[in-house]
């Protein structure tokens, strides 16, 4: 089922044409053509931004509110169909497939990260929507604003400190720093052909799972769907068929024919 924050409602359109999708999320066979852009329309409260990121230093381009009113905010971008190798339909995590929602936190005691992707498996369309992170900020010892998930991430750390500049999330009101944060402990599988899943992305269509040989990735072409959509969830516990080392980037090792247990 299509999970969306609440408050937010999502349209596609082609043209000035709505396109229809069901509880799932589901769009169609082979509805778009290639090199064809589609509209996708989000509506939320105001307590929500959305942007893109950008490039491999993941710089954060906000997007332009467009709504006529004060009471909502309406963000939109295009979507361009593509042929894969094969010649099937799809969209691309690298051509824009996906927008994110930074959700301010009512209590102001954080921020929810969300996205919202067009995408494509095996020529069936999808729109989906993910909590990417959930991150609960702070206030460290200098009395400067502290936001452990998105320590690596600098370009939404300076998102975070202009919020602060224009008053919009209150310094004094944040809890302080624990002294000490506790590593999440990764739990370990039980047998080699068993995993856990750390995270999948639905934009860009893999994950990664804690194998005992190993951190390997995990494509959604090589897991079993669920309701026609092909994903995997954080937490999960999962079996696969292989564990195949490719040698290719940080984790060379990739899983075959994957399905939840």
């Amino acid at each position: 089922m299509l999970r969306l924050p609440e408050g937010v409602s999502v349209q596609i359109f082609r043209g000035y044409e709505p396109v229809d999708f069901d509880t799932n999320g589901y769009l169609g066979f082979n509805l778009f053509e290639a090199k064809e852009n589609v509209r996708v329309r989000v509506e939320t409260p105001t307590n929500i931004r959305g942007f893109h990121v950008i490039g491999t230093d993941k710089e954060i381009h906000l997007k332009r509110d467009i709504s006529e009113t004060p009471e909502y905010c309406v963000f939109e971008w295009n979507v361009t169909i593509r042929r894969a190798g094969d010649g099937t339909l799809c969209t691309k995590y690298k051509l824009n497939n996906n927008m994110r929602l930074l959700v301010l936190r009512d209590d102001g005691m954080g921020i929810d990260v969300w996205t919202i992707a067009l995408i494509s498996q095996n020529g069936h369309f999808f729109i989906t929507s993910q909590l990417s992170y959930e991150a609960p900020c702070f206030r460290d010892q200098e009395g400067n604003l502290s936001c452990p998930v998105f320590s690596n991430w600098p370009n939404m750390m300076v998102l975070f400190g202009q919020f602060v500049e224009n008053e919009i999330i209150s310094l004094s009101g944040l809890p302080p720093l624990p002294e000490e944060e506790s590593l999440e402990e990764i739990p370990s599988p039980v047998a080699d052909n068993e995993g856990i899943v750390l995270w999948f992305d639905l934009a860009q269509g893999y994950g990664l799972v804690q194998t005992a040989q190993g951190i390997a990735i995990a494509h959604w072409s090589q897991v079993e769907p669920r309701n026609g959509l092909a994903y995997l969830e954080k937490d999960e516990k999962v079996r696969f068929a292989a564990a195949v080392r490719v040698d290719e980037g940080s984790f060379p090792l990739k899983l075959y024919q994957i399905e939840v247990v």
